[in-house]
């Protein structure tokens, strides 16, 4: 596949993802455990808590409307007007995220977690 003229894309790797993953763990893990800055993890343990429950709401209810409803219309034109095309857009997608790590942190706050269950495990 060409990009450009002469030039030509490769198609990403494995080994190159694998790579990629492993800089980004090791990154974490100097920030959390080596630095001890843990205060920006916090939004990431309401989603892995309730990431079940937050699935099940995405598909019951569409994030990307309310979005539309609260940054839309006459808030996305201001943006796209004011600080060029598309910033609306990225607006209403910031506002669709921050309503489901809301409704992540409530969930989360009020101790409410959906458990899968398989089945009964007898005790002897």
């Amino acid at each position: 596949m060409e990009v450009a003229s002469g030039i030509k894309a490769e198609p990403a790797r494995p080994w190159r993802l694998l790579h990629d993953f492993a800089g980004c763990l090791t990154l974490f893990y100097y920030i959390v455990d080596v630095r001890r800055r843990r205060a920006w993890r916090q939004p990431f343990i309401w989603i892995g808590s309730n990431a079940i429950t937050l699935y099940l709401s995405a598909q019951i209810v569409n994030f990307q409307t309310l979005a539309a409803r609260l940054a839309g219309g006459d808030v996305k034109q201001f943006l796209d007007v004011r600080m060029g095309e598309g910033a609306g857009s990225v607006c209403m997608a910031l506002v669709g995220l921050g309503l489901m790590v809301g409704l992540a942190r409530f969930l989360y706050k009020q101790g409410i977690f959906i458990r899968v269950w398989l089945g009964s495990k007898r005790r002897r």
